[in-house]
């Protein structure tokens, strides 16, 4: 049940401050310390912290998340077109655009191991983290700001997308294709509350492209 929460978090300057600590200061110091990224997942892990204190704060419990099984087949249904067109597009890009190269920093992440466990590694931990927590999370964290949904989907995408910003070797393309990706499993999201769905769909587009660059080394 949805508690009145502390106005600390009801409020949008904290929501910007709080986007800054979680989201801003790991991007900047990507940029400017670049290695950092082969740690990206550990961060991620560490920023659970956080979450477990507004989770407690607000009283959101884990099925808010979406880790339930309600709803999952209608959510997949549902979401398949979408994805479908989202990873034709890539390989119509992919194969028609030559000098296109879809995060090709995918590959540097896992560098140190063989590619099966590399892919391994990105479904059985990345994927699941960045879905809980930059969906199943913030858009339930963001309810307490606002309920407007097209609020709720333009900001988590936003987040969605600024995440991927390390991976701009393939240029202004990969915000735009993060960005619709993002807007795609929010919306989703918040029609079904499942998280597993957008793990799935998550797994497929993100092992797509790691398939896809490992064949041009």
């Amino acid at each position: 049940m949805k508690i009145s929460p502390p106005k600390l978090f009801k409020s949008p300057i904290f929501l910007l401050v709080e986007t800054t600590y979680l989201i801003f200061l790991p991007l900047l110091l990507i940029l400017f310390i670049p290695k950092i990224m082969l740690f990206r997942t550990f961060i991620m892990f560490a920023s659970l912290g956080y979450i477990a204190v507004v989770m407690h704060k607000l009283n959101i419990s884990v099925k808010a998340l979406g880790l339930q099984k309600r709803l999952f087949s209608e959510s997949m249904k549902s979401i398949l077109p979408p994805a479908i067109l989202y990873i034709l597009s890539i390989l119509f890009i992919y194969f028609t655009v030559p000098s296109f190269s879809a995060l090709k920093e995918m590959l540097n992440e896992t560098a140190f191991i063989p590619l099966p466990f590399g892919i391994a590694y990105y479904v059985l931990l990345s994927v699941p983290l960045q879905e809980i927590i930059f969906f199943g999370f913030y858009l339930t964290r963001l309810t307490y700001v606002t309920e407007n949904k097209i609020f709720l989907c333009l900001y988590c995408s936003l987040i969605f997308m600024l995440i991927h910003t390390p991976y701009m070797h393939g240029g202004i393309s990969i915000l735009i294709g993060t960005f619709f990706l993002g807007l795609i499993l929010s919306s989703n999201f918040l029609k079904y509350r499942n998280i597993y769905t957008l793990i799935i769909t998550h797994w497929c587009v993100g092992t797509l492209i790691i398939l896809l660059e490992s064949l041009r080394l």
